[in-house]
């Protein structure tokens, strides 16, 4: 039949409408095939951005306590665990850990420098044969890749935590944000005994931190200390050394609020030590101090050994119960070894780790409480202290040979304000053949040689207070008061009838009379009668054994008036605090200090020197304790009412090289306000008896920072 026009534009339009349904058809395919590939394309990609919100650079802690990243979870136990209240358990032949399941998180192969894995096992036998496995899946979950690190040890500690670190290779053309790592352990050990992990670590950087917030891990090799060796390490280069009795080392200071500490109920620790001597008696000490630095918990881990194996690393270690009083953001906890004979140990290789419940308690010795034992009785001013540093000031060397004078060839040397107007205090050397004055001003040395009027003669001893130098002319028998007037020292008082040989300290009280202490303990004040001075007050304040005090007079306790005494009694250490009372021209026992003679473990002993000391301008004075019985020791002490504290050991800085003043064999030392800033200076006199090349003889300035 033949088809009509009508018919052939009926047979048109219906292609053309088939043509344009085909067109919708296929432009709608394209949206839709988008949205499923996006769809099946992003479910790595989810994973991936939520979980980079949690890491920092690439890097993972595993701890068991959730099951994020986590498969094979009925292998989490609460049996043991490091931190936290749960681990990872190994348990059977051919048994696997839980695995972890991490997302490629980027796709530049120079962000990853390989995958650093760190974590903690904890065995029930010390024969062990597992395989920490690293594999990557694609995003099917087809295993493209597979290695393993193989433990198989026969020496490690049955029921102890001990670390392991572990570096794959991380194939380039792995990484994608489309793979998946696994990482997981394989026990391939026929035994009926389990290995437990936790505190897995993994990173995909370089430096694999061992800290996380429930763990800590200190190597020393970034710590700046005179504590530290170079002798003995573990790992890397350094340890801390405690050398001899009551020697300690270097103390790690973690602040709390570094931590997880909310729900901490124990610190576990382990540390390394090594000892040069067999006879081991130290004490691995792990206290938490409050704001104020005060202990509310102090223990320890007592290393006892009569024949210790030395020059060899052992490991040691304890667990602390944290008592809830002793959890605090603003508290500090504080780690150090306490050597208790004449050994030499090193420590090295420090972990700490927090936990938030008891455990079995199979896996740490428990540390014992010091402040219940009386072997290691807490006594006040004990160490470790913290350190205050004095810079060195920087003076010219002009009339240095004059200060170097001073320590090495002068009969006496007093510190004083003796020029009215100067703001800074000033030296007087005393020679055989006169007097020479030092003031410092702008970081130089000025030199005077004042005269006495009239002049020095025949045996004497001189004293300073405030402005006044006092002169006891022993042959006569009196006591010549001068004052700085006019570049001259001029005689204005004289005091007869006193027992010149036995003065020890002379003092110009607040109601202008003078005192006069004597070595045995007596003291006696004088007033202006008529342009005489005369007795008004003998007595007898203690009674010293053979002349053996020491006098300071200064502010010690808010009281201007007021005489530290530091003597011997009996064989005893004493001190004792007293005050002027104006009213009674009289001394008696100072009511802002019980007077008790309350030691601490170190204790203010007859021999060692005594310096007022101000470096906090708060107007009262603190004392420096120098000695060098055995070691130099220089320490900054504040007097309280029932004894006193020592705040600071003083060490110093801004020294040439390795020319530590406390290095020397001698050293003497002038304290004074010397440059006008409110603060103590420390003049420090350097020398030694048997040469060395690098430490010359020398004078030096340091000022507290």
């Amino acid at each position: 039949m033949k088809k009509t026009d009508s018919d052939t534009q009926k047979v048109n339009r219906n292609k053309r409408i088939r043509f344009i349904i085909f067109i919708l058809v296929s432009l709608s395919l394209v949206p839709m095939i988008y949205i499923i590939g996006k769809y099946m394309d992003s479910r790595n990609i989810k994973h991936q951005t939520e979980l980079n919100l949690n890491t920092d650079e690439y890097k993972y802690v595993i701890d068991f306590e959730s099951n994020r990243y986590l498969t094979n979870t009925s292998a989490i136990s609460s049996d043991r665990f490091l931190s936290g209240s749960k681990s990872g358990k190994l348990y059977g032949y051919k048994a696997y850990s839980p695995s972890i399941n991490i997302a490629v998180p980027t796709d530049d192969t120079t962000d990853v420098d390989g995958l650093n894995i760190n974590f903690w096992l904890n065995p029930e036998s010390e024969d062990v044969n597992i395989t920490l496995v690293f594999s990557v899946l694609d995003q099917n979950k087809n295993q493209i890749h597979w290695d393993g690190y193989n433990i198989k040890r026969e020496d490690l500690l049955a029921d102890n935590w001990q670390v392991f670190q572990h570096q794959f290779n991380f194939p380039a053309d792995l990484v994608s944000t489309r793979n998946t790592m696994k990482i997981y352990f394989w026990n391939q050990k026929d035994y009926d005994k389990a290995v437990y992990i936790d505190d897995i670590t993994i990173s995909m950087n370089e430096n694999t931190s061992q800290n996380s917030p429930r763990s800590k891990f200190i190597d020393f090799e970034n710590c700046e200390s005179k504590k530290i060796s170079s002798k003995y390490s573990l790992s890397g280069f350094y340890s801390t050394i405690a050398a001899g009795v009551d020697a300690f080392s270097y103390a790690i200071k973690i602040p709390m609020k570094e931590i997880k500490y909310e729900n901490m109920h124990s610190i576990a620790y382990s540390f390394h030590y090594l000892c040069e001597e067999p006879v081991v008696d130290a004490a691995f000490v792990l206290s938490i101090t409050d704001s104020s630095g005060n202990d509310v918990l102090w223990q320890s881990t007592h290393l006892s050994f009569e024949n210790h194996e030395t020059g060899v690393w052992e490991i040691g270690n304890g667990n602390s119960i944290i008592p809830k009083e002793a959890i605090d953001s603003t508290n500090k906890i504080k780690i150090y070894l306490w050597n208790r004979n004449e050994n030499t140990i090193y420590i090295d290789d420090v972990y700490l780790v927090i936990k938030e419940n008891s455990g079995d308690g199979k896996d740490v010795e428990p540390a014992a409480d010091l402040l219940k034992n009386q072997e290691f009785e807490k006594k006040s001013n004990h160490p470790p202290y913290d350190f205050k540093y004095v810079k060195k000031v920087v003076i010219s060397d002009d009339n240095i040979e004059e200060l170097l004078k001073v320590f090495t060839k002068s009969k006496k040397t007093l510190v004083g304000n003796f020029i009215e107007d100067n703001k800074c205090d000033e030296i007087l050397a005393i020679y055989k053949t006169g007097a020479v004055m030092i003031d410092f001003k702008d970081n130089e040395i000025i030199v005077s040689e004042p005269k006495f009027v009239p002049e020095l003669q025949g045996n004497y001893s001189v004293f300073a207070d405030d402005e006044y130098i006092a002169v006891c002319n022993i042959d006569d028998n009196n006591i010549f008061l001068f004052e700085y007037i006019d570049s001259k020292f001029e005689k204005n008082f004289e005091i007869n009838d006193v027992d010149a040989t036995k003065v020890a300290v002379f003092s110009c009280n607040k109601d202008k009379s003078f005192s006069i202490f004597y070595n045995n303990g007596s003291v006696e004040t004088y007033k202006d009668s008529n342009s005489n001075f005369t007795k008004i007050k003998d007595q007898y304040l203690f009674q010293p054994e053979f002349g053996n005090v020491k006098i300071i007079k200064g502010n010690i306790l808010g009281n201007n008036n007021q005489v530290l005494f530091i003597f011997k009694q009996n064989g005893i250490d004493k001190y004792q605090i007293f005050d002027y009372n104006a009213s009674t021209s009289s001394w008696s026992l100072s009511d802002l200090h019980v007077n008790k003679s309350s030691q601490g473990h170190d204790r203010l002993l007859f021999n060692n020197d005594y310096y007022l000391c101000k470096y906090d301008q708060d107007g009262h004075f603190k004392t420096l304790s120098f000695s060098k019985s055995k070691k130099f020791e220089l320490r900054l002490l504040e007097f309280n009412k029932m004894s006193y504290e020592i705040l600071y050991n003083i060490d110093f800085v801004g020294y040439p090289g390795k020319q530590n003043p406390k290095y020397y064999e001698v050293n003497k030392l002038i304290c004074g306000d010397f440059v006008g800033d409110e603060r103590t200076e420390i003049i420090i006199f350097q020398d030694n008896l048997h040469k060395v090349d690098w430490l010359s003889q020398k004078v030096e300035i340091y000022s507290f920072e």
